[in-house]
């Protein structure tokens, strides 16, 4: 028996954020009433105890407790963690902002919050949630996509602008290869892919009409221009290898 969740990850070691189907097949339609904490404990206490567990290890205890309101009341606490992160993360980011209450259904929030904070995981994944919110807020607010938050490889937690206004060699060669990249749709990549095509036409359509340089010009500032060469396409295929840019969230 134990109490700290086994998350569930990609290859890469990314935390799978998505249901698992048992938790599609678990979804309450209708939610029943809180039952009390000091019932709840008990009950987990007695869950424990019968499983070989130690009914005096708190954290263990917390992590058996059932969860008491939601679309999966009555599974425990350990189990949301490993079968919805994504959602378990969406509850304790708003259960956070809210003071508890003496009322079941308020301490039942509050039991899940004394097991997830400790737990390194889900405070740094409640963190990411959080910013990405507040980006979210940011590109609605002023209309600018490129408030939105990258959400795979090395630059996640940046925000799309952030990127692509970003001179260093890494951030220029994802620039380059979302261009013509092969994105899901609806993906935080194809976002991101919309959002450097936008700003690549855009940055097009207001060029300055110049004339054509002479041909001894022409020659002058070609040495300039291989100065800063971009990644050859075996350096951006290990740069997406090492970085997991090509995550599909």
């Amino acid at each position: 028996m134990y109490a700290y969740p086994v998350f569930r990850k990609t290859p890469q070691g990314r935390l799978l954020m998505g249901p698992t189907e048992e938790a599609n097949r678990s979804t309450v339609v209708v939610a029943g009433r809180a039952r009390r904490k000091e019932e709840v404990l008990a009950e987990a206490a007695a869950f424990v105890r019968q499983n070989g567990g130690d009914p005096g290890d708190q954290f263990l205890v917390l992590a058996h407790c059932k969860i008491q309101f939601g679309k999966h009341q009555n599974q425990r606490f350990r189990w949301l963690l490993e079968n919805s992160l994504g959602y378990a993360v969406y509850l304790v980011s708003s259960i956070m902002g809210e003071e508890e209450r003496d009322n079941p259904l308020s301490a039942s929030k509050h039991l899940f919050l004394r097991y997830t904070s400790q737990i390194r995981e889900i405070g740094e994944a409640v963190e990411v949630y959080r910013k990405k919110q507040a980006l979210l807020q940011e590109a609605q607010r002023s209309g600018d996509s490129g408030c939105l938050m990258v959400e795979f490889g090395d630059f996640k937690g940046r925000s799309m602008k952030e990127v692509y206004e970003d001179p260093g060699k890494e951030a220029q060669a994802l620039v380059t290869y979302l261009k013509t990249a092969k994105a899901r749709p609806n993906t935080n990549m194809a976002l991101f892919k919309d959002y450097v095509l936008k700003r690549q036409a855009s940055a097009v359509a207001h060029l300055p009409t110049v004339t054509a340089p002479s041909s001894s010009s022409s020659a002058a500032a070609r040495p300039a221009a291989t100065q800063s060469r971009p990644l050859t396409a075996a350096g951006v295929n290990a740069l997406l290898a090492r970085g997991k840019h090509l995550s599909p969230s």
